[in-house]
């Protein structure tokens, strides 16, 4: 099968994912032997209004991650630092839950999610309007769920402090390095870093499915506040340079590549979830490297990472033996299935010249997951607030969240974080667990629940905040345990 060929019959591919899934856009490339060899635009049937534009930018969320990588690398090189150097000793106030974890945590753990500390916490503080010094400084006030150097932990913060680390050694803004080393060299004239460098007139217009419609949102800042986590801005023409890169890295027997190569080797392995899907007999994630993570598929090792931001989905993959990769840019969140499904068919198809009509099957699981989700929060009905609960005005803080403000009345439970007050609409459930109710933190459909733990005098002792961060068929749930004091007593 010729490269047109393959091209033709993947297009129609994603056209079939953009209806299955009510995708509003898809933008993809298709590399190939150092060329690209084909780049398209999808949208579904409902959103033919809309005119599909390659040129329409993305945030790419997590697959920001690489660049923070080959940065540290590209410094390793310079003799400006080593992967196995102490954070501490190039940020002093870098602080972790205990001061032996803080002197043991290398750059190297900050890039590989190896610390130990839970997945995805601080993630809140973000959507909270909390800074990024303030998510940094989290780090401090979570305490390890898994041995150190041992477990893949998932975390954004992580890359926020490798970002200041780069900032630190070189003496510029994460900003300015990547501008000067990637950016233009690369001729990657449409990337930025933040939002607010974008123009936003080419910016996708973000999406999430809310009550089984696809709806469009507000960009949201909150990625901004992760920096170099998760903050580059990008097209699928700029995209394609940097795929080519990587490539090329992983293909050529250049001496001036060799030390990139690192970056690829395997860190830390990737345990198979036991509530496995169709996906996962073709796409095995096996190990994290630096940036990205490595996925077998039959005799082939495929690099890969997936990056979402609220309203997007993206992912960067390539396959060195095949010297071929793929760029997928979707402005819907939440599409893990979907997007795995493509990359399945698009590897297979270069392999085998066929592909597996999976579509209905994984389709089929997705929605049952949604269903089933949908059924457990509609199972969660609210109580009216008992006795204890009624007529409370209390005031907290801690050292995670700052200020916290406890009010209800006979009928209403409210929570007020720092740093803007914002306020948090609470339906009881029952055994001093509440439900967020406002569709602010309720948007994109993840269930969120806060436990409180009162004494027999209805003071507030402990909070814990779940965040059940579910991708497609697969769901983990994130605790975050905040220990509180009342206003007199301002220890923790």
């Amino acid at each position: 099968m010729s490269h047109h060929s393959i091209a033709k019959v993947f297009h129609c591919i994603v056209t079939e994912v953009c209806r299955r899934w009510a995708i509003p856009n898809i933008t993809y490339a298709l590399v190939h032997d150092q060329q690209v060899i084909d780049v398209q635009s999808c949208v579904a049937d409902n959103f033919f209004s809309r005119t599909p534009s390659t040129e329409k930018l993305f945030r790419i969320g997590s697959n920001s991650k690489a660049f923070v990588c080959t940065a540290l690398v590209e410094l390793e090189k310079q003799g400006k630092l080593s992967l196995n150097d102490k954070v501490v000793d190039y940020l002093p106030d870098f602080r972790m839950h205990a001061d032996m974890l803080t002197k043991q945590v290398k750059i190297r753990n900050l890039v590989t999610h190896s610390t130990g500390i839970g997945k995805f916490t601080s993630c809140l503080l973000a959507c909270l309007d909390y800074s990024t010094e303030s998510i940094v400084r989290s780090l401090r006030y979570l305490k390890p769920i898994a041995p150190f150097n041992k477990s893949f932990q998932y975390n954004n913060a992580l890359y926020t402090v490798a970002g200041k680390l780069i900032e630190t050694v070189t003496h510029v803004s994460c900003h300015q390095y990547f501008q000067e080393n990637f950016f233009s060299p690369l001729k990657m004239d449409n990337t930025h870093t933040a939002l607010s460098n974008a123009y936003r007139p080419l910016l996708a217009i973000p999406h999430i499915e809310y009550q089984h419609q696809t709806i469009p949102i507000q960009q949201s800042p909150a990625e901004d506040v992760f920096e170099m986590g998760g903050n580059i801005i990008s097209n699928v023409h700029d995209l394609a340079k940097w795929l080519l890169f990587n490539l090329k890295i992983t293909t050529c027997c250049e001496k001036k590549f060799s030390y990139y190569q690192q970056l690829f080797q395997p860190q830390i392995p990737l345990i198979q979830p036991a509530n496995i899907n169709q996906l996962y007999h073709y796409l095995n994630a096996t190990s994290y490297l630096m940036g990205w993570q490595q996925v077998s598929f039959k005799q082939y090792k495929i690099f890969e990472h997936m990056g979402t931001a609220l309203g997007y989905t993206t992912s960067l993959s390539f396959c060195p033996q095949l010297k071929s990769g793929l760029i997928l840019l979707a402005n819907k969140n939440d599409l893990w299935n979907p997007i795995g499904l493509l990359l399945i068919n698009f590897y297979e198809l270069l392999t085998t010249r066929r592909h597996s009509n999976l579509i209905p099957i994984i389709k089929k699981q997705h929605d049952h997951f949604r269903q089933s989700l949908q059924a457990k929060l509609d199972a969660m009905q609210p109580f009216p607030l008992p006795k204890k609960f009624q007529q409370c005005n209390l005031h907290y803080r801690n050292a995670m969240y700052g200020h916290l403000m406890f009010d209800s009345n006979s009928h209403v439970a409210s929570l007020t974080l720092a740093p803007k007050k914002i306020k948090i609409v609470l339906d009881y459930l029952g055994n001093d667990k509440f439900k967020f109710v406002d569709e602010y933190f309720n948007v994109g459909e993840q269930f969120k629940l806060i436990t409180l733990c009162f004494s027999g005098d209805a003071k507030l002792l402990t909070m814990e905040i779940f965040m059940d961060n579910h991708h497609g068929d697969l769901s983990w749930v994130d605790t975050q345990t905040f220990y509180l004091v009342s206003k007199k007593n301002r220890g923790v």
